[in-house]
Formats: C-alpha cells, sequence, structure tokens
C-alpha cells in the first residue's frame, strides 16, 4: 500500500492512529477484501459500533455472528465487493437497515455491558 501511495496521492497510508473514530466518521462504507488471515475481525465491530455499513468477504466477516444482507453484505470476489458498495450508496433504505441491525448486534453480543453480563454468568456458574 505504501507503495501504491507513492504513485498515486488520492490513495492515503496513515499506518498506526491514536483514534480511529475519525476514519470511520468520514467514511460512508467500511470495505473488508480480506481473502486470507484468523482470528475475529475487531475492526468490523468497532464499524458496528460506529454505525457505519460494512462490505465484505467471508473470511473477511469470520467469527462474527452476522448474517449476510441482515447485518453486513458479503461478496467474495472483487465485482460482488463492488456491487454491494453500489447497492448500498444507491439504497438508502438497505443503508439504513443494515446500519441499525449491525449496531443492535454490536449492543447485544459485543458491547462492554454484554460481554461484562457474560463474564459476571461465566463467574456465578464456578
Amino acid at each position: 500500500m505504501i507503495e501504491a501511495s507513492e504513485k498515486d496521492s488520492s490513495i492515503i497510508v496513515t499506518g498506526g492512529v491514536p483514534d480511529v473514530r475519525p476514519y470511520f466518521s468520514a467514511a460512508s462504507i467500511f470495505i473488508v477484501p480480506l481473502l486470507m488471515g484468523s482470528g475475529t475481525r475487531l475492526k468490523i465491530l468497532e464499524a458496528f459500533a460506529s454505525c457505519r455499513p460494512v462490505v465484505s468477504t467471508s473470511k473477511g466477516a469470520e467469527g462474527i455472528n452476522a448474517i449476510s444482507g441482515e447485518h453486513l453484505l458479503i461478496g467474495d470476489t472483487a465485482d460482488d465487493l463492488a456491487d454491494h458498495v453500489c447497492q448500498l450508496w444507491s439504497n438508502i433504505s438497505l443503508q439504513n437497515k443494515i446500519i441499525q441491525s449491525a449496531f443492535k448486534l454490536f449492543e447485544k453480543e459485543y458491547s462492554w455491558n454484554a460481554v461484562e453480563a457474560r463474564i459476571k454468568k461465566a463467574v456465578e456458574t464456578l
């Protein structure tokens, strides 16, 4: 990406930033085009919490209890991802539905309150 940004001034590579919230606020859609990797994609959860619609590959959304068409849109080719972005840009009601469902999922399963409740329940069963 650094090499690409040196050739194209419209590509900005920030590296590490102290706070991602301004970047989420500036984004209309959060895209996760991962084709390999493992672990939970915490950036998707941050996008859900920031009320940004997410377009991802199946691999990119792995580990998150989200349903394509309800909480995010999933496509596994470049054309699928581009089509989903265009869909969200052209259909505000779909965009709002995805945002609201994703935020509710985040609050229910991934927020600090949800995690705290699961931890308390686990400790109580010990």
